[in-house]
């Protein structure tokens, strides 16, 4: 009896080692084989860049459209002193139609502020060639434009903010366009000369009032109408203005006026 107990004491004995052993056994083939217990080790997850969530009232990029961008863009720009001047963007759409943009600084170009554009009216559909402003309220600008008869000259009595097409009397139907006006200075003269139209149709317009009236002129080599008095003097395909006012002789090159030597 007490061999038996032995016996299976060490039987015991045996189990408990091999369990404390952390040994497990395998079947395989061909037989039994010990293995070590695999060691589990958790492997890092790919890094996945954070998506920030939109701020509230934003749009995602993928939900804005893509907008068309204009066949070409320019600028023109006129300062009327160190602080006020006035900024036209002219982005094309065509050979003669645009959206045109008008902006207003009263502090040198510090800041500006918009006044017009053609997507509400208050400016000409198409593209703006010249702009030019006598004072604070009273703007010139020309378009250019292919319909016979009219003159593509436009103003504006309230700094720039809405702006007329300017009709001019005697208008021939070959005209398609005009100069911008030139205003001789300590007058209330100016004259107005046609940019593209026919020889026949030779003409041109005067002003004594600021450019509230004109008064179309049959093209001579000289002529008088009112206080005015001009000669035109033409050399090798160039043509000169000499126009005198109350005395006061001024050159006109068909872009700037200048006193005369």
């Amino acid at each position: 009896m007490k061999l038996l107990l032995r016996l299976l004491l060490s039987l015991f004995i045996i189990a408990v080692a091999d369990l404390s052993s952390g040994c497990s056994r395998q079947e395989a083939a061909g037989g039994i084989r010990e293995t070590e217990p695999a060691v589990l080790t958790a492997s890092p997850a790919p890094a996945v860049p954070a998506v920030p969530s939109p701020s509230p009232g934003a749009q995602s990029l993928a939900a804005v459209p893509a907008e068309s961008s204009p066949q070409s863009a320019s600028y023109l720009h006129y300062s009327l002193n160190s602080n006020e001047g006035w900024r036209m963007e002219v982005a094309g759409l065509g050979m003669f139609s645009a959206d045109n943009a008008l902006f207003k600084t009263d502090d040198g170009g510090v800041t500006w502020r918009r006044l017009a554009d053609s997507a509400s009216g208050s400016l000409p559909s198409e593209a703006v060639s010249e702009m030019l402003f006598t004072s604070s309220s009273r703007g010139w600008m020309t378009v250019n434009t292919p319909r016979g008869g009219y003159s593509g000259l436009f103003r504006s009595d309230n700094g720039g903010e809405s702006w007329s097409l300017v009709k001019l009397e005697d208008t021939p139907e070959s005209l398609y366009s005009v100069e911008m006006p030139v205003f001789f200075p300590e007058t209330h003269y100016g004259i107005l000369q046609p940019k593209d139209i026919a020889e026949e149709d030779t003409i041109f317009w005067l002003t004594d009032d600021d450019g509230d009236n004109w008064e179309a002129i049959s093209s001579k080599p000289s002529g008088t109408w009112k206080e005015l008095k001009w000669t035109v003097h033409s050399e090798r395909g160039n043509s000169s203005w000499e126009i005198e006012i109350g005395g006061t002789k001024q050159v006109y090159d068909g872009g700037n006026s200048f006193p005369s030597s």
